[in-house]
């Protein structure tokens, strides 16, 4: 993640080069990144074109240079003014993102908003790249008299071309060599998108954002993008640097978040690795894409729970069962219709006796007509989270099988092999699945029209979270079209290292 700053340094639109005003740029925890202006002598708020009755405007660039030399452009910048004093006067700046320059540019070649597609090639970094990915190029062997350490270069890993964009894992090498006492060799695994077809910078913040949630799935921790550098027709072929310039660093104005989220599960309790997509990684990073502009709501639920590991388990596990229910209705819409009878056979039969019944009994109209709404319509039954947990434990049942048999089996056939787990437990005694769907039932009802006679303790919510976690989880692996195997493997692995519900006896 992008360390918190704040730089002072002159400012001035491109058109007015002359007026410069002194200002500070700062990017803070929780915070967006701001520029606060001095404009107390009025240099640039009548340069502005102002909203009328309002006091906010737009820029589409601002550039700046900062007090250690370095160069900045901010594009797209909603400004407000305000007064700190009698006549000290302030304009806040909001940019949507930041280009920062090496000290080296000159002002010629600071970028406009024309040239903001043509960056050739960005190379982001992930707060948990390098641990997902697990691959190293040193090759470190000692003994007693030796340390000898050999680094190999590694080519790139292809992911593949999404929206006309060249996708792929690169090893950029980092090393401080000292001839007398020290070395210091690092790697770092970056996302590189190659930009041959003069796509936006906008369409490459959008697959940069798209990689950064999928490797929070995947990891089951919040990643964040700690920085974005890229490569420009205009600065790498015009300049008198040539190629080998310090790159242009992005910031894109996302709220930075606080410092305790950048926790990253033991590797072991990731959820999905590198290694177990390496094969596959392209079409399931397109699946992501597609999937989760089809079930936003879903991935939502779950991405709100790894974003906010200090959210309230109360609001964790309603998001969860929320991610099920929606998931449920939009994947077996049509497939379990409830439906007893015709819309016209229950229109003109049972609903004109039930009307009948509620016309002629002694009650005030009032009543009546509100019986008769809740009659008019009770041909449709919708499932309840109940049964809809049901079906989709009963879909998900096979990838518990040790097995290569892909024939989905029932609930009560499945699990066999996994004697510890929750799976196992109520494979050999029905009573305690429909314990399992009742209390999930029964709770998620209590958090939303809360009931003082019914308890919750917190170990019981923590590991039903789990449960219910590991269902949608499995569910969306589905979606993604991970191989049936790997989802084995994955759940086999889930079981083994995190909490799971023992039965609700278990915790009085």
């Amino acid at each position: 993640m992008i360390d918190e700053f704040e730089r002072e340094g002159y400012w001035w639109l491109p058109e007015h080069t002359e007026k410069r005003v002194i200002g500070k740029l700062s990017h803070k925890l929780n915070q967006r990144l701001v520029l606060n202006i001095d404009d107390t002598f009025n240099t640039l708020a009548p340069l502005l074109s102002w909203f009328p009755y309002g006091f906010k405007s737009q820029a589409t660039l601002i550039y700046g240079k900062l007090i250690d030399g370095k160069l900045v452009s901010l594009f797209n910048c909603d400004i407000q003014k305000t007064k700190t004093g009698e006549n000290l006067v302030n304009l806040q700046v909001n940019p949507e993102y930041m280009l920062l320059y090496d000290i080296y540019f000159q002002n010629n070649y600071l970028l406009n908003k024309e040239d903001l597609n043509k960056f050739k090639k960005l190379r982001v970094d992930f707060s948990f790249l390098n641990e997902w990915v697990k691959i190293s190029p040193l090759d470190i062997k000692n003994n007693e008299n030796i340390v000898k350490i050999t680094y190999e270069r590694l080519p790139n890993i292809k992911v593949g071309v999404i929206r006309e964009l060249e996708l792929s894992i690169a090893f950029v090498p980092i090393y401080n060599l000292s001839y007398h006492n020290s070395a210091d060799i690092k790697c770092r695994i970056c996302l590189e998108i190659v930009n041959k077809n003069s796509s936006s910078l906008e369409d490459c913040k959008n697959l940069v954002i798209q990689f950064r949630d999928f490797l929070s799935f995947a990891t089951y921790s919040s990643n964040q993008i700690v920085s974005v550098h890229a490569r420009h027709d205009k600065t790498d072929n015009d300049n008198q640097y040539g190629t080998e310039i310090t790159p242009i660093e992005i910031i894109w104005n996302e709220r930075k978040p606080s410092k305790n989220s950048d926790y990253v599960h033991h590797w072991s309790k990731m959820l999905l690795t590198y290694d177990n997509v390496k094969d596959d990684l392209g079409k399931i990073f397109q699946n992501w894409i597609d999937k989760r502009e089809k079930f936003k709501i879903v991935f939502q639920g779950l991405l709100i729970n790894i974003r906010t590991p200090e959210l309230y388990l109360e609001y964790q596990f309603l998001n969860i069962v929320q991610a099920l229910e929606i998931y449920h209705k939009q994947t077996q819409k049509g497939k379990h219709k409830i439906e007893y009878m015709s819309q016209d056979s229950y229109q003109n039969g049972i609903y004109q006796k039930l009307r009948e019944v509620i016309q002629n009994y002694p009650m005030e109209e009032d009543f009546k007509r509100f019986l008769d709404g809740k009659v008019k319509y009770l041909f449709k039954v919708e499932k309840n989270l109940k049964d809809r947990l049901r079906d989709i434990i009963d879909n998900i049942s096979y990838l518990f099988v040790e097995n290569n048999d892909d024939t989905k089996q029932s609930f009560a056939d499945t699990f066999n092999s996994q004697d510890d787990s929750l799976f196992s437990r109520i494979t050999k005694d029905q009573d305690l699945k429909d314990k399992f769907l009742k209390r999930v039932t029964e709770i998620r009802h209590n958090l939303t029209h809360p009931d003082k006679e019914i308890k919750i303790k917190n170990q019981e919510l923590y590991d039903l979270l789990c449960t219910v976690t590991l269902i949608l989880q499995t569910c969306l692996l589905i979606e993604l079209e991970v191989a049936t195997d790997t989802i084995k493997a994955i759940i086999k692995n889930r079981m083994r290292n995190q909490n799971e519900w023992l039965g609700e006896d278990k915790y009085n």
